[in-house]
């Protein structure tokens, strides 16, 4: 990569620049190398972006170059609960100096104030490397960034636990479970979203249209005349499951009362339904953020009438098109080697140090009893990692990494999902 030219130019239009992650290559981190001719571009001279916040919803948050999918899938889920993202926010309009400051949390739960500047790394285009905002908000932007400044820089973001962003978004309690025993998983999971929790789910290899080593947001868990069935996200926005209940899947047809209550959409957006028996084998991990994201007349809607609801949540979104997306030679892939562990800033104030983890609360033991009555148990719980540096905990699935975008063709003939009796 040439010289980095950027600090010529920091500060010359009069809005404010963060010296402590100052828009120069020292910010992209150990990966700089991957990227060339990177552009500082403040987020409201970029194109398409004119409001800090607009119609917060999942499909807002689409993955660059970066293998964080771990943290966009987190964010597309935390943007199921649009009050909850703008209450990160210190400011709600975009900063007249161009400054903000989010509300964030160590993994010990302790708080992090991080403030920011809206300088984005860019191509040469003006486009964002790394996350993709698809309508006119910055939230996005500034979200990762904030997490690339507590974690040192935009590399360390490169693979992680989604458990680990749950944590630093609300300052609950999340934990991975694993899906291998699923006698009483899809009760816990159903239970969960009833009570509106964050939840995101990881594969482990390619599979009918699901990518291999990738993070998906889990949005709804429904059981509708005795099928039992989710609604992911795929965070690039694209490139979905292919199987029994995907769009257009012949089982919506079979099943009308079911396709009149859940409305689906049908088209490339990275969203679609699968059945829980396809959900265990595609993804063996699943988590969940033990913190009540939705309430009053908006929790009521989505568990009484949930295909009015999301209806209403996509109703009028702009869906990019295919040529709105990053080309197929532009997504960086993952190479196969171990992702490294997150930096920890030098003065460890934003570093989670042996001995401070914090111990679960009441409600967290609540939670914990509540987990074992339903026979469900966390494959590592974020809140006791024995990793000192943000919570990246060991793994059983060591294969399961976030990874950045990569095309994948479409294979047919999927599971056939029959109704579970009794459920």
């Amino acid at each position: 990569m040439g010289t980095d030219n950027s600090k010529m130019c920091a500060g010359s239009d009069g809005l404010w620049v963060d010296s402590d992650f100052p828009p120069t290559n020292s910010s992209i981190g150990s990966d700089r190398d991957s990227f060339d001719d990177v552009q500082w571009v403040r987020g409201r001279n970029i194109n398409g972006v004119s409001d800090l916040f607009a119609d917060v919803a999942p499909c807002d948050v689409d993955q660059g170059q970066l293998g964080d999918c771990w943290l966009l899938s987190s964010m597309a889920s935390l943007a199921e609960h649009p009050d909850a993202v703008k209450g990160i926010f210190q400011q709600q309009t975009i900063s007249d100096d161009g400054r903000y400051t989010l509300q964030l949390y160590n993994q010990d739960l302790s708080g992090a104030q991080i403030d920011v500047d809206e300088s984005i790394p860019c191509d040469d285009s003006g486009a964002p490397l790394f996350s993709r905002p698809f309508n006119n908000e910055m939230w996005s932007l500034l979200l990762e960034k904030a997490m690339a400044k507590l974690f040192g820089d935009y590399s360390s973001l490169d693979g992680n636990w989604m458990s680990v962003a749950f944590k630093a978004f609300t300052g609950a309690n999340a934990a991975e479970y694993g899906t291998q025993d699923t006698d009483d998983l899809f009760q816990f999971l159903y239970q969960s979203d009833q009570k509106n929790h964050l939840m995101a789910a990881g594969t482990q290899q390619d599979w009918n249209g699901l990518v291999g080593g990738h993070a998906y947001s889990l949005l709804q868990v429904v059981s509708i005349d005795n099928f039992q069935l989710l609604m992911m996200r795929n965070p690039w926005g694209q490139v979905e499951w292919q199987g029994a209940w995907s769009d257009g899947d012949a089982m919506w047809d079979q099943n009308p009362d079911v396709k009149q209550q859940l409305r689906p959409v049908f088209q490339d957006d990275g969203i679609f339904w699968m059945c829980f028996d396809d959900f265990c084998r595609g993804f063996p991990v699943v988590t969940v953020c033990e913190k009540v994201m939705r309430t009053g007349s908006a929790a009521h809607q989505k568990k009484h009438n949930p295909g009015k609801y999301w209806t209403h949540v996509y109703r009028n979104r702009h869906h990019p098109k295919q040529h709105d997306r990053p080309k197929h030679h532009q997504m960086r892939r993952y190479n196969g080697q171990p992702y490294k562990k997150p930096k920890r800033h030098e003065n460890g104030k934003h570093a989670h140090q042996h001995g401070n983890q914090q111990r679960p609360n009441g409600a967290a033991h609540a939670q914990q009893r509540e987990r074992v009555r339903h026979g469900i148990k966390p494959v590592k719980d974020a809140a006791h990692s024995s990793h000192p540096e943000h919570g990246k905990a060991a793994h059983p699935h060591s294969n399961h990494r976030s990874r950045s975008p990569k095309r994948h063709g479409h294979h047919h003939g999927g599971h056939g999902c029959h109704a579970h009796r009794g459920a």
